[in-house]
């Protein structure tokens, strides 16, 4: 008999409800806002021109070349299964992996470590 998948029912809320970023704001309005000139949600920071339109394009390319996997879970019987109710995906990077690892660590170092003092390790 198949077990029933745990997928995080919390997710999304509903429109009214308490935004998940503990905003006070219905999540409607903040993180679940359709708009595309929404702020980003509570506790996440932009910054603009971190990478220059060229290598945004370098980076969507190399990408869209990657084999793309939905999100899986685990049923009770530790059977792995894909989550239908995910709305990202996994990118499977192999080889390339290396270049998204470069840009997370030039984000701590140039970003996260001068506002949070706080040293990283790669």
């Amino acid at each position: 008999m198949n077990q029933p998948l745990l997928p995080d029912s919390s997710f999304p809320p509903a429109i009214k409800a308490p935004c998940y970023c503990r905003s006070d704001l219905p999540f409607g309005e903040c993180c679940g806002a359709p708009t595309d000139d929404r702020s980003p949600p509570m506790g996440i920071v932009t910054k603009e021109n971190f990478l220059t339109p060229e290598q945004c394009a370098e980076l969507v390319h190399l990408i869209e070349q990657k084999e793309v996997m939905p999100f899986r879970v685990r049923d009770r019987d530790n059977n792995i299964h894909p989550d239908p109710t995910r709305v990202c995906k996994w990118i499977k990077m192999e080889d390339s992996q290396h270049v998204l690892d470069d840009l997370v660590a030039r984000a701590l170092e140039e970003q996260v470590v001068p506002v949070t003092g706080v040293s990283v390790e790669f």
